[in-house]
């Protein structure tokens, strides 16, 4: 390696490389610190992707999260350690009319800021920079540092689906989160998952961009059990994986006058989760093994008054590992 004379100033092709395409990391650069917007699904500064079927309640979510983020509070149990923060809500699904029927008897706060496309844009069918321009405004003008998006699939279905169009607006989308240094929750749709269907990593092959350039991504799944019960499940997260299928968070949905949305309940087992309510001899099954972990087969078959290979069609149906 050549030797330089103390104090001289070389350039070197690090240096040069500084204000172009690359950037520099400098030792001892002061960090913010990595907080929670909402629990460990979303943090500060991530580009987050909230996906499922539609029906599941994707929306609804957001604008629960949204509106947390907005008080500073817990968004129904989730943990929010950034304090209140302006947000912008990006709601290209609903018109003003459905989004007041579906939040009725919920006082918003002033920090959250709705906006959508006006119907009267007579270039609806191309959401180009005329959108970037118009988000990149909003966003400076409030000062807000949180965007959610709700949802993809209906700029979609505006823009005449076009696969470029969408890798355009999802690099757009990160490079303005990038700049702005923006914290950003995009909702969308993925087919071919079916109610009482596993949420799998494929599913958000219909999103595959949006997946590429997401910092995290979690899905929202239907419960097998018909009462209006759904669970979260992380797939892609920069703190790790939190939520997975032996642990996914359920949470039962809401009405009352003051609050429409979720109320997380605990964890469970994705393949539990998704089967019809248990019968008999079933709930006896699995309530003895819960209780009696290192009962046999024969054993728990005995006791039940059923056959040792009914009771290995059980626990292999949901998911639990006999002796």
């Amino acid at each position: 390696m050549p030797k330089y004379a103390f104090g001289e100033t070389v350039k070197t092709g690090y240096e040069l490389a500084v204000g172009g395409i690359l950037m520099p990391y400098v030792k001892g650069e002061r960090v913010e610190p990595v907080c929670r917007l909402w629990g460990d699904f979303w943090r500060r500064g991530e580009l987050a992707l909230l996906f499922g079927e539609q029906g599941v309640g994707k929306s609804a979510l957001a604008v629960q999260i949204a509106d947390a983020i907005s008080r500073g509070v817990d968004g129904g149990g989730m943990p929010m350690e950034c304090g209140a923060q302006k947000v912008v809500f990006c709601d290209v699904e609903h018109d003003v009319k459905v989004f007041e029927r579906r939040c009725g008897g919920i006082v918003f706060d002033p920090n959250f800021i709705r906006v959508g496309i006006n119907p009267l844009y007579g270039n609806s069918s191309y959401l180009g920079a005329a959108y970037f321009e118009a988000l990149e405004n909003t966003l400076k003008d409030s000062g807000a540092r949180v965007l959610v998006i709700d949802s993809v699939t209906a700029i979609k279905n505006m823009a005449c689906y076009d696969p470029k169009q969408e890798l355009y607006f999802a690099s757009r989308l990160r490079i303005l989160q990038r700049k702005l240094d923006l914290s950003v929750l995009v909702v969308t749709d993925t087919q071919g998952i079916g109610h009482r269907g596993r949420l799998l990593y494929r599913h958000m092959a219909g999103v595959r961009y949006w997946a590429g350039f997401a910092d995290s991504a979690f899905g929202m799944g239907f419960c097998g059990d018909g009462a209006g019960r759904r669970y979260l499940i992380q797939f892609k997260s920069t703190e790790g994986i939190v939520y997975w299928a032996s642990n996914v968070l359920c949470c039962d949905v809401v009405s009352e006058k003051d609050f429409k949305g979720f109320r997380f309940t605990g964890t469970g087992r994705e393949a539990e989760l998704l089967q019809p309510p248990l019968g008999e001899p079933e709930t006896s099954i699995l309530k003895l093994k819960r209780e009696n972990p290192r009962l046999s087969l024969r054993k728990i078959a005995e006791r039940i008054g059923v056959s040792k290979m009914k009771v290995k069609r059980v626990l292999d149906k949901y998911g639990v590992k006999p002796l």
